[in-house]
């Protein structure tokens, strides 16, 4: 039994095998789990017994063993156990899973293994299983391979049918890249253009990449009475349904703002909200689908600064006065990120996504609200960059590395830090495809930039 399968399962009881260390180890010792508590100097303490698959790879490890460090065993959890701090710190409910990776035991056998992160209370419990399942996935999928390839060589006895086949789907295939072609200039069509968006956002740069030719990520500006609308949207999937649920998500914005009026983050992730569930019926019992959104807006106010009017040279040319205006963000699920004088803050965005079919429209988005000052560097982003997979050990970009290389290229004009964050994420990535769509937004005001070496 997979740690995916047993999750229910844990989770539902948890609440019943805390009362004694050793109810909670016996039962995850007879699903073959180590289980281990993480202690106020960083190291674990084991809870029960190394179950019988895992003890060639602890053969020293003993039942109640403290001052345990299954990282210094296993290199690929050093990594994972900084992002399973921060899942510990908020206390979540559910798992933290590393994903899977690959060990050689004391006889050379490879093994693969994965770990999760839960809470029980305010106790951190790391679980350390061997991923049986996906052994047996991958051989179901090598004889699928194996079917498929003796129905082609069947298929290839004849030649002129081959060739006709061929043709058949090369046809096919090119009236469906360049449907995807003509989809992608309509979701472009729907991004802010950067030439208008530097006439009120001077210092500014976007990065927009689909992992597809089309993608669930966009970004979303618009300057009303006041102020500036800046939004960054994570859709359900990536390609062409992704796609198609930022067409909704963008309407319902322009909607939400322009013919309705509102400006308050908060206020306007409620009301988004509401359309995507309610257009996609995700509101009602018989709903086929079950999508949604993250997202992140930011309101730029200043009502001493008027906007810039369509063709006003002259205003486009003014900056925005200091210690006059105020950013205000609220986030779904997606955070925001300032740098002002060397110091990087962080505000996580509620934890509440947008437009599921669970999802609560009663929920009240919490606003954040910064005074603007000289100097300051704003940073919006989806989960592609983070989550990419690269480096020597395949691991994830990560969220410490990204707020560090955010940090070290701060001092750099806009446009370099645009180049820069794309040479670091390509160069991470390396060979790996894609893991996901990757957007990121940066701004400031009153920026004096200098390059640096």
């Amino acid at each position: 039994m997979s740690l995916k399968n047993k999750g229910v399962f844990k989770i539902q009881h948890s609440k019943q095998i805390h009362n004694t260390d050793d109810s909670l180890a016996d039962i995850f010792h007879f699903l073959d789990m180590a289980v281990m508590e993480r202690m106020g100097d960083g190291s674990f303490q084991l809870l029960g017994d190394i179950p019988d698959c895992l003890k060639r790879f602890f053969p020293e490890v003993s039942r109640g063993k403290k001052g345990f460090r299954p990282d210094e065993e296993f290199p690929f959890l050093e990594n994972f156990l900084f992002d399973a701090e921060e899942w510990w710190a908020e206390e979540n409910a559910g798992k933290l899973q590393s994903g899977p990776w690959i060990e050689t035991d004391i006889y050379g056998n490879e093994c693969e293994f994965e770990a999760a992160a839960i809470s029980l209370g305010k106790r951190k419990i790391l679980l350390i299983e061997l991923a049986r399942y996906g052994y047996e996935e991958k051989q179901s999928f090598m004889q699928k391979s194996r079917e498929l390839s003796l129905a082609y060589h069947r298929l290839a006895q004849t030649e002129a049918e081959l060739q006709k086949s061929k043709e058949i789907a090369e046809a096919a295939n090119t009236k469906m890249i360049s449907s995807i072609q003509y989809a992608k200039m309509i979701q472009e069509s729907l991004l802010p253009n950067p030439e208008n968006i530097r006439s009120f956002l001077p210092d500014s740069f976007f990065i927009w990449m689909p992992r597809d030719i089309v993608g669930g990520d966009f970004i979303f500006t618009d300057h009303v009475g006041g102020g500036i609308i800046i939004a960054v949207i994570d859709c359900t999937g990536h390609g062409v349904p992704g796609a198609f649920m930022t067409m909704i998500a963008s309407f319902g914005l322009r909607k939400i703002i322009k013919d309705e009026g509102w400006h308050d983050p908060a206020q306007i992730l409620s009301r988004l909200s509401f359309i995507v569930k309610t257009t996609l019926q995700q509101d009602t019992d018989y709903a086929l689908s079950d999508d949604g959104l993250d997202a992140a807006i930011c309101f730029i106010s200043d009502a001493s600064y008027p906007l810039p009017a369509a063709g006003d040279k002259e205003q486009q040319t003014r900056t925005w006065p200091a210690g006059h205006g105020h950013l205000t963000f609220a986030g779904a699920k997606l955070p925001l990120i300032y740098i002002h004088n060397d110091e990087i803050s962080l505000i996580k965005g509620d934890r509440q996504n947008l437009g599921y079919k669970k999802s609560d429209l009663s929920f009240s988005f919490t606003n954040h609200t910064i005074r603007m000052e000289d100097g300051m560097y704003f940073y919006m982003f989806t989960d592609g960059f983070v989550d990419q997979l690269g480096g020597k050990q395949e691991r994830r970009f990560g969220s410490r590395r990204f707020r560090n290389l955010l940090k070290g290229n701060a001092r750099f004009p806009f446009e370099k830090q645009r180049e820069r964050l794309l040479e670091a994420f390509n160069v991470y990535k390396g060979e790996n495809e894609r893991q996901d769509d990757v957007t990121v937004v940066g701004f400031g005001f009153n920026i004096k930039q200098s390059e640096v070496d």
